[in-house]
């Protein structure tokens, strides 16, 4: 039995989408890392996700994000 998937059309020009997940987003090295990478990766254009039970720099992302 063969399926035949749907072609998808792809966009030339479009930014790919990032998940990033951490599992808390307090005030250490490894977060503060993913906390720049976030709003970097905003600023270029990217849709970006961040999975995390939350923390301090959480809701500075979600302020400054939106």
């Amino acid at each position: 039995m063969s399926v035949t998937l749907p072609r998808r059309e792809v966009q030339l020009n479009a930014k790919p989408r990032v998940l990033l997940a951490i599992p808390s987003l307090n005030m250490g090295g490894t977060e503060t890392y993913v906390a720049s990478l976030t709003r970097k990766l905003h600023q270029r254009g990217y849709h970006v996700v961040l999975a995390s039970r939350g923390g301090r720099l959480a809701g500075l992302l979600t302020h400054e994000l939106g």
